[in-house]
């Protein structure tokens, strides 16, 4: 990873997967921390190959570009990495379906906003979460305005408070934090104003139940279990790997008791239709 595993939820789950990785296959794992410079990558991957590991995860972006300018010296060795476009024939790039699991958190938000002004905070302008999270909210209601900005930065809580800041003023009522590391701050500003917030990344309803209306999940966990084991079953393909829905990897948190429990089981009808067909409630 490049940075420590004590500094994001992101991060905290890696090292979690691993560790469950180590439970369900018995096998020697490592990880090593604060690898944030190319040679450090290749130093690593050196160190590890060394060790005899033969399966490597870059727990972000980050690696996929060196792990493609590298892969080939090391062909019985297979790389894996989160978020990126870079691939070959031993290099993974894992991808998680989140602009559907932002239009269904944003359609909760068009349904709870009284103001019709709703808002998300993104650590960067291309997470399709946030175009899922804006025609969600446009789709449920149009006379909603969607606020949007961007930090540029996984890191930047300082950044990520500003923005919030910024959309109080235009009296956002529901607000989606888009990043791990400033998702919480930004959390307990909301509980501060009265405002809903929906979680990110984890089911963040464990931390304030009257706040998030409900949380866009992955289960990094569950990946690094299946990636493993499509790894021994000599399934894991090069290439772009997707996970959604239908794997139960994406998923939406707890949902608040203020949703209408009709409106709740409308949405749970939804996705298990998009599990089934792949279509979006305008797709219809």
């Amino acid at each position: 990873m490049d940075g420590s595993q004590d500094d994001t939820i992101w991060n905290e789950m890696g090292v979690q997967g691993l560790q469950e990785i180590n439970n369900k296959f018995e096998v020697g794992t490592i990880f090593k921390e604060d690898i944030n410079e190319k040679q450090k990558i290749i130093n690593a991957v050196d160190d590890l190959v060394d060790k005899g590991v033969n399966l490597i995860y870059g727990h972000g972006s980050y690696f996929g570009k060196t792990f493609v300018e590298i892969a080939k010296q090391y062909p019985d060795v297979h790389f894996v990495y989160f978020n990126g476009n870079h691939y070959a024939d031993n290099v993974t790039s894992v991808q998680f379906n989140s602009h559907a699991l932002g239009f269904f958190a944003g359609m909760i938000a068009g349904k709870m906003t009284t103001s019709n002004h709703v808002g998300a905070i993104s650590a960067y302008e291309w997470q399709p979460e946030i175009e899922g999270f804006f025609e969600g909210a446009k789709y449920e209601n149009h006379l909603i305005d969607v606020h949007i900005d961007y930090v540029n930065d996984w890191g930047s809580k300082t950044e990520a408070e500003q923005r919030y800041e910024k959309m109080s003023d235009k009296h956002v009522d529901v607000i989606y934090p888009a990043g791990d590391f400033f998702s919480e701050e930004i959390i307990k500003h909301a509980s501060e104003n009265n405002v809903y917030a929906i979680g990110f990344l984890e089911d963040q309803s464990i931390y304030d139940s009257e706040t998030i209306l409900t949380s866009t999940v992955r289960d990094i966990e569950k990946a690094y279990i299946e990636i493993t084991q499509s790894f021994h079953k000599k399934d894991l393909d090069g290439g772009m790997l997707t996970f959604g829905f239908e794997d139960d990897i994406v998923s939406l948190g707890v949902f608040n008791n203020d949703i209408p429990e009709k409106y709740q089981k409308m949405i749970h009808k939804e996705i298990e239709r998009y599990k089934e067909t792949g279509l979006l409630p305008y797709q219809k």
